[in-house]
């Protein structure tokens, strides 16, 4: 089973002290993480819903134009996901995604 999710990279951080946000592509034992150059603080991420929180402190980019970025990014990934299964590749590497 494969799964496609965002979240932060806490064991690395920008000049700023702030975490990578990245789409982490799991399948079976790979693992992948494609790096969408955006970054927030552990505070301001909600790992439940895979967005930028309220608390967003950054002026730019806005936590707006970061939320739809990644609401546009998992869609398009999650439609090759679909396909994959639908084509009858359950299992496929995150390098195929």
């Amino acid at each position: 089973m494969s799964t496609v999710k965002f979240d932060i990279l806490t064991n690395r951080r920008n000049k700023s002290g702030r975490h990578p946000i990245v789409l982490r592509i799991t399948s079976g034992t790979y693992r992948k993480y494609i790096f969408s150059g955006y970054y927030c603080s552990k505070e301001e991420w909600d790992a439940e819903t895979e967005t930028v929180t309220t608390n967003y402190s950054a002026k730019s980019p806005s936590r707006t134009l970061i939320n739809s970025y990644l609401l546009r990014y998992k869609s398009r990934a999650q439609e090759i996901h679909d396909q994959f299964i639908k084509d009858g590749m359950p299992a496929y590497t995150p390098q195929q995604l």
